[in-house]
């Protein structure tokens, strides 16, 4: 077991393995996510055996991610119990997923209780449906895209570097389409565009008659695709759909707390 300390870029081969092992389609824990949001709600990680430790220390509390990765679930849990306790505080995971669920029931039974929290649920496409957008349940995504790729003179290309102040200017309008508020984010991506070369994610930006229209990144979760973030749009063309966001069937995810430590 090792020290909690803040997340930093050292951190990301940690990610990649115990993420593979567990193999979570969760996009909460992944490194890019991790490592951007810090600036939001401080994160610290630890080695707990052949397992990640990631504490959140927000405003609205502390709490831990499940701890992914392999081998015996219950020094990770005992750890991470441990480490509340020293800060007088019971032990919450958040962002627990069904499978993870099982596995904590079926290595603590009784240990736990559950609750789910919809407001942070993701949202999952597979890759065939979400390339394809074929069947009634993505019809209006689908004309969307159709419409759009009618009325202007598009093209996509992979974000790099070389894109990064188009995607600011865009970010700009976007902003003062929306008198501002977005500054949290807008640090976020700052932070991405910084960080690039060692995160390691990938992401496009579409452009509509030669402007930037939208742009989105994403970070691979498990073995999973990438899960991408839309992070904006010209609210003029408004070309997300098929490039922002994956949004359709809901992930069992929530929250857990720590019976006996309440």
């Amino acid at each position: 077991m090792s020290e909690f300390q803040p997340i930093g870029l050292q951190h990301k081969p940690l990610f990649d393995e115990a993420l593979s092992r567990e193999n979570s389609k969760s996009s909460s824990d992944s490194f890019g996510n991790v490592f951007l949001w810090d600036i939001l709600c401080r994160r610290n990680v630890a080695v707990l055996g052949e397992r990640l430790g990631i504490e959140y220390l927000c405003s609205k509390g502390a709490f831990y991610a499940y701890p992914s990765g392999r081998g015996d679930l219950v020094p990770a849990i005992d750890a991470l119990r441990a480490r509340a306790a020293e800060q007088g505080r019971p032990l919450y995971l958040e962002g627990v997923t069904a499978p993870q669920r099982a596995a904590l029931e079926a290595a603590l039974p009784g240990r736990f209780r559950f609750f789910e929290d919809r407001d942070d649920a993701d949202y999952i496409y597979s890759v065939e449906s979400f390339a394809t957008l074929s069947g009634k349940k993505l019809h209006g995504k689908r004309n969307f895209c159709n419409r759009f790729e009618t009325a202007h003179d598009w093209r996509y290309e992979a974000l790099s570097p070389a894109g990064f102040d188009d995607c600011r200017s865009l970010l700009q309008s976007w902003d003062a389409e929306k008198n501002g508020g977005n500054a949290e984010e807008n640090e976020a991506i700052e932070r991405m565009f910084q960080y690039w070369d060692g995160l390691g994610m990938t992401g496009g930006i579409l452009y509509a008659d030669g402007r930037p229209a939208a742009f989105t990144a994403g970070d691979r979760a498990g073995v999973c695709p990438p899960s991408a973030k839309g992070f904006s749009g010209d609210p003029v063309s408004q070309p997300r759909g098929r490039y922002g966001h994956p949004r359709s069937a809901k992930s069992e995810r929530g929250m857990v707390s720590d019976v006996h430590d309440r």
